[in-house]
């Protein structure tokens, strides 16, 4: 009769369970990620010169699924942007140029992420979008400028004095907006793969603007590589195991 008896028990509430699988299923995931920050912008001459100089970034995140397919995500990122010019023989201005920084960033943001496929495979590309702010502590370096190189050139001459008394931002709104990839390596783990990239209207992010290109405004971007994890549900029926 106790055999029957819990036969029955766990039959009744495997099936409570499945039938009510999406109530209790948690909406909460919380990640952590490494990579690359990448600056673009006056001391980048092509669009691959910024993997020239990496910096390292790392990343915390927290989300929570409204449905299958979005999910509102806030974010907490550090790490550091930089570039120099010594690293360009093309054009040959910049080995005599010799503009160098690094920029500490420490970045808050909150956003949505749409998967358009939804979460039900192994794999699930989305993109991501939204708001935040980035906290920056800009070290610019002109130390090594050949002045007699540039006597002649008044982006120099009148520019760079221009910059130095201009004052560096501190807080940059920026707009990121992303895409990625991620496999789900069990229920509950899932790696990420995710390029973002920064919107932004400042062009001192590099602490230079009149020295060097006035009418390029600087950017920033990361690829990154993560974990996620998926909060369970919890029996609250005190059901078998």
């Amino acid at each position: 009769m106790k055999m029957v008896k819990t036969l029955i028990t766990t039959v009744f509430c495997t099936a409570l369970l499945s039938a009510s699988s999406q109530i209790k299923t948690s909406p909460y995931e919380i990640g952590i990620s490494l990579g690359a920050g990448l600056y673009a912008g006056d001391l980048t001459p092509t669009i691959l010169s910024p993997y020239k100089s990496p910096g390292l970034f790392i990343g915390f995140n927290g989300s929570k699924k409204l449905t299958n397919s979005l999910a509102l995500q806030g974010n907490f990122s550090f790490g550091k942007i930089k570039a120099d010019d010594a690293n360009y023989s093309n054009p040959e201005y910049r080995q005599q140029r010799n503009f160098n920084f690094k920029t500490k960033v420490l970045e808050l943001g909150a956003g949505v992420v749409w998967s358009p496929l939804g979460r039900t495979g192994s794999m699930s590309p989305y993109l991501t979008a939204g708001a935040g702010l980035s906290f920056v502590k800009v070290n610019r370096d002109y130390s090594n400028l050949n002045g007699e190189y540039f006597s002649n050139d008044p982006a120099i001459i009148e520019g760079l004095p221009q910059d130095i008394a201009h004052r560096l931002p501190r807080i940059i709104p920026v707009l990121p907006v992303g895409a990625g990839m991620r496999f789900s390596l069990s229920k509950k783990i899932s790696l990420d793969f995710q390029t973002s990239y920064r919107l932004m209207s400042t062009d001192y992010l590099d602490g230079f603007s009149k020295g060097a290109n006035p009418s390029k405004k600087d950017h920033y971007y990361t690829h990154t590589v993560g974990l996620i994890y998926s909060f369970g549900a919890k029996n609250s029926l005190a059901c078998p195991k």
